[in-house]
């Protein structure tokens, strides 16, 4: 009676397709958490890119009218 340690079987077909299967799933999983991480840099730095000029055109506003509020320069930059 073998023991189970001194069984080996030989990989079948379905074992082999089982593997190749999982191991799509993972490349397919890895991929889409670098076009998710791709998409948040690109944010990010679109983000980062657009604050300075968003300081710029307040501070422009607030000297063109200089009893204006945040408000008032807010709502005039979202008309425009």
């Amino acid at each position: 009676m073998p023991t189970s340690s001194a069984r080996t079987r030989a990989a079948t077909p379905r074992d082999m397709l089982m593997w190749a299967a999982l191991g799509l799933l993972a490349i397919g999983q890895l991929v889409a958490f670098w076009m998710l991480c791709s998409q948040q840099v690109a944010r990010a730095q679109t983000r980062d890119a657009a604050a300075p000029v968003q300081r710029v055109a307040m501070a422009d506003c607030q000297r063109a009218m200089p009893r204006s509020t945040f408000y008032t320069c807010a709502d005039r930059a979202h008309r425009d």
